[in-house]
């Protein structure tokens, strides 16, 4: 039974199927070496998609479209010489949408997949498997270098946790002993005794398809938020004073204080520079921890300003970087399967 315009209802009449309609775009599509190679017509179906090539399409209206910005990708310029490898054709290639499971890194024990590259794809969200590979691939970075981790940085897992706890009765939430916070750090890289030596503590946060971080300074005791979308966004200040109130009893516990005497946090925004899309603030929060000493140095901001182009350089440059590791135990087999060396 249906209904005729004016709301009555017809018996005996069936209802049709509803054909879908589909809106032609023009495709614009970028070769491997990063240029636009062409563009065409094209009629998108149920059945095709089109997950190699990176394009911006619109639709054609009374026969002709109007073109629209293209999100390039832009021509790696990394120091590789004795390697060989396309970096360029690594980067496309393990990010694209369509990429078969395969673990690409190994390093130190650290796994990263395709199916973890393919959030640093342009306009990808990265995801916190990525963040937590990338976290402790800089740590092991700064103690092959220096002997030792001066910026240790949480578990990804650990703010989730507490996101969760916080959302609980108090008589339910969690009673937090020393133990529970070692799930939150690779022991392979470092321990408990290292905290106390160390200049600063990082807890990276997603909650709502954002990134951003909180960073102690273990010298001054004090508590940063950084945040790309700024400090004034609802609700975050509730998980803000929920972080720091356990960021403070795990010292408490780890330094074997009284409470009265325990580190008592004020939460502090870092001047940060607003990001200028909706996607980047990962990249955004890897580069803070990779970078910040405390100083907001950038204009009296924590990091440069970046423009779309290098904030899509940085997430290229972050794959690269990683699967050409000396420390990767997969490099060679990898550049072997994708075929990435450069042909004479």
């Amino acid at each position: 039974m249906s209904k005729d315009p004016a709301g009555r209802k017809q018996k005996g009449v069936k209802k049709g199927k509803v054909k879908r309609q589909y809106t032609p775009f023009k495709v614009e599509s970028v070769n491997f070496d990063g240029y636009r190679c062409g563009s065409s017509d094209f009629l998108p179906t149920t059945a095709t998609s089109s997950p190699i090539a990176v394009v911006r399409s619109s639709p054609i209206v009374g026969g002709r479209s109007e073109p629209i910005p293209l999100a390039r990708i832009l021509p790696i310029e990394v120091d590789y010489p004795l390697l060989g490898v396309d970096a360029l054709k690594l980067y496309m290639t393990l990010t694209r949408v369509d990429s078969l499971y395969r673990v690409v890194c190994n390093i130190n024990g650290q796994i990263l997949t395709t199916q973890d590259c393919m959030g640093f794809r342009p306009t990808g969200y990265i995801c916190n498997m990525a963040v937590l590979f990338a976290t402790n691939v800089m740590m092991h970075n700064e103690r092959k270098l220096h002997d030792r981790v001066q910026r240790i940085i949480m578990n990804p897992m650990y703010t989730d946790w507490l996101l969760h706890d916080s959302n609980k009765r108090i008589a339910n939430r969690r009673v937090w002993k020393l133990s529970d916070y070692n799930t939150f750090f690779c022991s392979s890289l470092v321990g408990m005794e290292d905290i106390l030596s160390a200049e600063f503590l990082f807890a990276p946060i997603v909650h709502g398809d954002h990134w951003w971080c909180y960073c102690v300074n273990l010298k001054t005791m004090e508590f940063f938020v950084f945040d790309s979308l700024g400090h004034s966004r609802n609700n975050r200040t509730r998980i803000d004073n929920y972080i720091a109130r356990n960021m403070e009893l795990f010292l408490c516990i780890l330094l074997n204080c009284e409470s009265k005497n325990k580190p008592s946090f004020e939460v502090l925004g870092v001047d940060t520079p607003i990001q200028p899309n909706g996607h980047d603030c990962g990249v955004l929060v890897l580069k803070f921890i990779e970078m910040w000493d405390g100083v907001s140095k950038f204009n009296g901001k924590a990091l440069p300003d970046y423009t779309n182009e290098e904030l899509q350089l940085i997430r290229q440059k972050f794959v690269c970087d990683w699967v050409l590791h000396e420390d990767n135990v997969l490099r060679d087999e990898v550049i072997k399967h994708y075929d990435l060396l450069l042909k004479k």
